[in-house]
């Protein structure tokens, strides 16, 4: 068994992160009992990678995207070094800003809550499975090390998942900003005109990006208790997103009826 640390690791994570960790009730002690899990869970890593592939590829959208940009091989290779990192419970910035990248590619490659929540829940539900088959005699303990993963899995769980909606929502608001400077500068009827018809293109595709933070946060917020400020706060956001993208398209429209009615006249006047 691994000896309770007389300076936790905790200490190294920046203020925001402490925060989270009081809030889910982390310590030196969950970090101690989720080692000592790691010991009985580890030996499994080989059949539990293979379970989770297993489920990630059974779902069509997850396939398709672990095809497209990565590989069997691969994406073993990050199941396993996940477990590995997750059972170390080394509670550092690196250990945060390793969880901070999954919800960036995450977000990168359009990976939803939807589509990652039930993934990360499995993992969840195959290691309380095996400290229920290896501990049943041990009531006590077992209690000690489902509720330290659980916890530990619930903090690890609430990085991603707002590291993907902050990401998403940031691009989102980006594309906006870039739309509306291409209108800013056109000075001339034709650029308008040719500017006005790509927006309204690229309005129909931001607008499908603030309709899947929208049901990303919904769904969150049906499925994780743990979540739920962290999906008030994109909620909002993306109600405010969404407010700014009716606006545009509203000025946009403005626009082009005041062009049509200088075609007109101009058609009339000859």
């Amino acid at each position: 068994m691994f000896e309770l640390l007389t300076e936790t690791d905790i200490e190294e994570v920046n203020e925001r992160a402490k925060k989270r960790l009081r809030f889910a009730r982390i310590d030196e002690q969950t970090l101690k009992f989720v080692r000592e899990a790691g010991e009985i869970i580890l030996p499994h890593k080989p059949s539990i990678v293979e379970k989770l592939y297993s489920s990630i590829v059974s779902d069509n959208t997850l396939k398709e995207i672990t095809f497209t940009y990565s590989n069997e091989e691969r994406l073993k290779k990050i199941l396993s070094e996940y477990i590995d990192r997750f059972f170390r419970a080394e509670v550092n910035q690196q250990y945060i800003d390793s969880s901070i990248s999954i919800g960036k590619v995450n977000s990168r490659f359009h990976i939803t809550p939807e589509l990652f929540i039930p993934a990360y829940q499995l993992f969840v539900q195959i290691i309380t499975n095996i400290l229920i088959e290896k501990l049943s005699n041990k009531p006590n303990r077992l209690t000690d090390y489902i509720n330290a993963v659980q916890k530990m899995a619930s903090y690890d769980l609430q990085l991603i998942v707002q590291t993907y909606v902050d990401r998403t929502e940031t691009d989102f608001l980006n594309r906006i900003s870039v739309m509306l400077n291409r209108i800013c500068r056109s000075d001339t009827t034709k650029q308008l005109i040719f500017s006005m018809e790509k927006q309204i293109d690229e309005i129909h595709n931001v607008t499908a990006n603030s309709e899947e933070i929208s049901a990303s946060i919904e769904y969150i917020a049906n499925n994780i208790e743990k979540v739920a400020e962290i999906t008030n706060d994109g909620m909002q956001s993306a109600e405010k997103s969404k407010e700014t993208i009716q606006k545009s398209l509203t000025n946009i429209h403005e626009i082009g009826k005041v062009f049509h009615s200088l075609q007109d006249n101009i058609y009339y006047n000859h």
